[in-house]
């Protein structure tokens, strides 16, 4: 078990989590990094002849991975100079151009090809079910639930920002270490997560391996939305991950209130706790070392 922390500025969803303990995976379109999950390509453009006949050609590297498995190639100079064949040329060519260099017996290149081909064949066999799932990526964002947790309850910045500026409450959560969708955030500015990519990878890999499609686009997804900007790093954020607009049920063990909430919202929260047996804290200002502070309040 872990204790993790939600920001919250209190409101009605805020007091509706408290009275029945619950996680509101809110919709991803929500996210305050705007590059989450987005996807940015143009599928009536994939969709064209041009666009379809060229996508095992659209990455190199994972093209190259195909051939690599078809001629059982694990030397590093041979991987590389079929990746730098393979930018120059599509699929076919490459062939050509390797069997060549390497002065492949006619017999040998005959079979390579008639496995490349089949491969091609396969790949555009899937078509439908290619689109199917990138307009699947596409509308990502919509579907997907988010719930923000982070390990960290005394943070000055996300106070300001999602605990109303001081007036809120942070939540004390007891999560469960075997949660299926509980990810920890990476952080970094570089996407590796092109959906083109992936799903030319997933095709091969369906092929070769026989692994199940929608087992990998769900990896994929899981892993595109546990990704942010290095500037978000000090919120060190986990986040559970399901369907949007859902609840996920999650035991509550304290609430720490702000040290501007109103009379109002004070003695809601005095009374949600009371109710729910919730320990209760108030934040106070160490001026000392400048951080924050929490002290114990009674429950009578």
């Amino acid at each position: 078990m872990k204790l993790l922390y939600k920001y919250c500025a209190i409101n009605n969803n805020t007091i509706d989590m408290l009275n029945h303990e619950y996680i509101y995976l809110c919709n991803a379109d929500k996210l305050d990094d705007q590059f989450e999950g987005a996807i940015n390509f143009d599928l009536a453009e994939l969709k064209s002849e041009e666009g379809f006949n060229s996508f095992q050609s659209i990455t190199a590297k994972n093209t190259a991975y195909t051939l690599y498995k078809i001629l059982n190639i694990k030397d590093e100079h041979h991987k590389e100079e079929i990746r730098k064949i393979l930018i120059r040329n599509n699929m076919s060519e490459a062939i050509d151009e390797y069997c060549s260099i390497h002065k492949f017996p006619i017999k040998q290149k005959l079979l390579l090809k008639n496995g490349v081909n089949k491969l091609l064949k396969e790949m555009d066999d899937h078509k439908e079910e290619f689109y199917s799932y990138l307009k699947d990526l596409l509308s990502v964002r919509e579907k997907i639930g988010i719930g923000s947790l982070t390990p960290i309850k005394d943070n000055q910045v996300m106070w300001t920002m999602y605990g109303d500026a001081y007036k809120g409450v942070v939540i004390e959560y007891e999560i469960e270490d075997s949660v299926e969708y509980l990810r920890r955030v990476t952080y970094k500015n570089v996407r590796d997560f092109n959906p083109i990519v992936f799903i030319i990878k997933a095709t091969i890999e369906n092929y070769i391996n026989r692994k199940d499609f929608r087992q990998m686009v769900e990896d994929y997804v899981i892993k595109s939305f546990s990704t942010k900007r290095s500037e978000w790093a000090f919120q060190k954020e986990e986040r559970i991950i399901g369907t949007s607009n859902s609840q996920y049920k999650a035991k509550i063990k304290a609430i720490y209130v702000g040290k501007k909430i109103s009379d109002e919202n004070y003695d809601t929260i005095l009374n949600i706790s009371q109710k729910k047996g919730y320990k209760l804290y108030k934040q106070v200002d160490d001026y000392l070392n400048t951080r924050i502070s929490y002290k114990t309040l009674k429950i009578i």
